[in-house]
């Protein structure tokens, strides 16, 4: 009975040995996993801050490269609207002072009829350059065109309507010739003199105005 007492007794002192270096052992075991849980959280945020740097700068790069060609995208699209609203406001001012031109040639030009200063064969084309005119001119009031065909058709009708002109231009100077040959014709019998005279003094008169307004050249 002694014998096993005693080995009892020696079994409970080894029990409680070993279970004191059980806890010391867990007790070590934690200390060790909160300081290697301290330095994996240190060591993810400095991996974390790198990371977001980086894909920072990239993005950064992407988003400023991005922003640059959408400047130049607004860049051309502004000036691709502002050539496309001043053509159509140039075609009309050149159209409307075509016919401004237009329309005081004409009136030269009857003066001149009236004077006598021209032809039948002038007068003929004269009301051939008027009835062009007039048609071209109630087109461009009549038609509702749009945006595209206004674009398209300016350079035509310009064209036609500097061809008018020319033509205008072309009996102005057959005006001058007329203007010379009466200012250097005698003419014997007084009445003619004075009509004669009367015609110089307004065909004078005449060129002298448009010469004042720029419509021919000396």
């Amino acid at each position: 009975m002694t014998i096993k007492n005693e080995l009892i007794t020696h079994l409970q002192e080894a029990n409680k040995s070993l279970t004191n270096l059980v806890n010391f052992q867990q007790q070590v075991i934690a200390v060790i996993m909160s300081i290697y849980r301290k330095h994996i959280t240190k060591l993810l945020q400095l991996s974390n801050f790198k990371v977001e740097d980086h894909h920072e700068a990239q993005y950064k790069g992407k988003i400023m490269q991005q922003t640059a060609m959408i400047n130049d995208m607004l860049e051309v699209m502004k000036k691709a609207i502002a050539i496309d609203s001043e053509e159509p406001i140039i075609f009309i001012q050149e159209l409307a002072r075509l016919q401004k031109e237009n329309k005081d040639l004409r009136e030269i030009l009857n003066i001149a009829n009236q004077f006598g200063s021209f032809s039948l064969s002038n007068d003929i084309e004269t009301q051939t350059i008027e009835e062009n005119t007039d048609c071209l001119i109630e087109e461009t009031k009549t038609n509702d065109i749009s945006y595209d065909d206004l674009s398209i058709d300016s350079g035509n009708e310009i064209r036609r309507s500097s061809v008018l002109v020319q033509n205008d231009e072309l009996f102005i100077k057959q005006l001058n010739d007329e203007s010379i040959s009466l200012k250097s014709s005698e003419i014997v019998e007084p009445t003619a003199e004075i009509i004669t005279n009367e015609n110089s003094h307004s065909v004078e008169t005449l060129l002298s105005e448009l010469r004042h307004n720029n419509l021919i050249v000396n």
